[in-house]
């Protein structure tokens, strides 16, 4: 039936001078400024366009460096297929000179006109057909992730490949336009902070071009439409700048840092790079990008005597790069695409997403390591059934599902997800049912690591003024338990060295105030700060 039917535009573009088909260009189907439907041309000039509904229709053709082109209004009716065939002229578009007219909405620094607008035709060009690559045509790329080390004064240390694969789609992970816009780039979770990188569809989105305000600015052989938080956002952001070549008006890279940092990292120049490169098909890949991050020394508070006589103090040290390359992936390549495996990790511990566990395959050599949102995608060799297992202090002591059989299919996605037990489920099976509160976490040693055998103690004043303490030692995965403690009551948990570590005395590596408030048992992992 005609009704169940899609409605499409099939439409061939030509130079209008030579009859030859045009690659490459960014056809869109309008209904009044809204676009309905969006595709590259492909290497004979042609692009399907499927709106969601039948209707009245414009066509607008925008082609990079070349002058855009709005035709004629087409009418569809449903389930209808019209073929168009539409005639280009060849006009290039020359970048104007910048001139400066004055304070923008972002202050004092001048804004420049006509330029602006320009740049922002192009380069929205080539970021929608970069976004329509990803996602219409599904292009193969071969990508190899780095990371690498960077000193204070900007030298490369060591840099290494930490993962390779073949991905159909976003070459590096993104996080939405709405997040971002809510949350900002740069956001704190148990396992560190996490920085956003801005992609192509993140610059598209009217939550990005509506909260930043943009001008132009000159290079070498360049034009740049630079780009800043408007005044009084709050969350952290990115500044920075597009360029385009002048010559071809291509869009080539964008450098951007982050802004609304904490105050140690404010003058750090944490930022990062994304470049564009376009192919002879007309497809828009990202080839590089990378994100500078710190590399602190931390030196956690001093809580010897009970409060804190001595706040954390952070200490830049250094910078990590993560970033990577990407080319287009051969026929062989594809051909031994590996199956994915993705999935996030809760944590009923802490009602968050657990960062930092591993993740495997049983019998693969490759792991992948959750992210500060709980995150992980494990790219495997091979095809059948399997077995993921992840690896984490909190996980694997209890009947916790911590490993799932799975399906890999090759050059496919499966989906896996894990959590962490809640506390009360920890409780039960190490103190029983009959428990009302207590404290139970992980420990951690001097070197940081979850430690077997630290000696930790529980004190309070019974309501006679009587000291109580409770006592116990951490077991495997430095898993402590106490039981059977008051609610209410001000306690100090103290950690001691294992015998291990110890010398002639007991050494008393963490000192803290903790209290149990009605909540029932409390997850508290402890951390001693390292030796001196």
């Amino acid at each position: 039936m005609a009704s169940a039917q899609a409605q499409v535009v099939d439409l061939r573009l030509r130079e209008e001078m030579t009859g030859a088909p045009i690659v490459g260009a960014l056809v869109r189907l309008l209904r009044d400024s809204t676009v309905a439907a969006q595709a590259l041309t492909d290497a004979q000039g042609r692009a399907m366009l499927r709106p969601a509904g039948p209707g009245e229709y414009r066509i607008k053709v925008n082609r990079i460096g070349y002058r855009p082109m709005l035709g004629d209004a087409v009418v569809l009716a449903q389930g209808q297929t019209v073929r168009k065939e539409l005639s280009m002229p060849s006009i290039r578009v020359a970048l104007p000179a910048m001139t400066v007219l004055g304070k923008s909405q972002c202050g004092d620094q001048g804004s420049s006109g006509p330029l602006v607008a320009v740049l922002w035709e192009e380069i929205r060009t080539a970021l929608a057909a970069n976004v329509i690559t990803q996602t219409n045509w599904a292009l193969p790329l071969q990508v190899a992730v780095f990371r690498r080390d960077v000193t204070l004064d900007g030298a490369t240390g060591s840099e290494r490949v930490v993962a390779s694969y073949v991905v159909r789609g976003p070459p590096f992970g993104a996080t939405s336009p709405e997040t971002l816009a809510t949350r900002g780039f740069v956001r704190q979770s148990e396992g560190g902070s996490i920085f956003s990188a801005p992609d192509a569809a993140l610059l598209l989105s009217d939550s990005f071009v509506n909260s930043h305000c943009f001008h132009a600015i000159e290079g070498t052989q360049a034009a740049g439409l630079q780009f800043e938080p408007l005044r009084g956002r709050r969350q952290s952001d990115v500044q920075g700048t597009i360029w385009v070549d002048r010559a071809t008006s291509e869009l080539k890279l964008l450098e951007y840092s982050y802004t609304g940092l904490a105050a140690e990292l404010r003058d750090a120049g944490l930022g990062g790079r994304v470049e564009f490169r376009r192919l002879p098909t007309g497809a828009w890949i990202v080839n590089y990008w990378h994100i500078r991050m710190p590399r602190l020394d931390i030196t956690p508070a001093d809580y010897s005597r009970i409060r804190a006589v001595r706040p954390e103090q952070r200490r830049l040290i250094g910078y990590i790069d993560e970033g990577g390359r990407a080319t287009v992936a051969t026929t062989a390549t594809v051909a031994l695409a590996p199956a994915t495996v993705s999935g996030r990790i809760f944590d009923s511990t802490t009602m968050d997403w657990l960062a930092g566990a591993v993740v495997r395959a049983n019998g693969k050599p490759d792991s992948a390591v959750t992210d500060g949102e709980g995150q992980f995608a494990l790219r495997i060799d091979g095809s059948g059934s399997g077995t993921i297992v992840v690896t984490h202090a909190k996980l694997g002591l209890l009947a916790d599902r911590s490993s799932r059989a799975v399906q890999l299919v090759p050059d496919d996605t499966t989906r896996v997800d894990f959590t962490v037990p809640s506390p009360a489920r920890f409780a039960r099976e190490f103190c029983g049912q009959n428990n009302r509160a207590g404290l139970l976490g992980i420990a951690s040693g001097v070197d940081g690591r979850p430690s077997e055998n630290l000696d930790l103690r529980v004190s309070w004043k019974s309501s006679t003024g009587a000291p109580r303490e409770e006592r116990t030692v951490s077991g495997p995965n430095g898993i402590y338990v106490f039981c059977e403690l008051p609610v209410g009551e001000a306690l100090t948990l103290r950690v001691r060295a294992s015998a291990a570590e110890q010398r002639a005395t007991t050494v008393v590596v963490l000192e803290q105030p903790v209290r149990l408030d009605g909540e029932g048992f409390r997850w508290l992992d402890v951390r001693p700060p390292p030796k001196p």
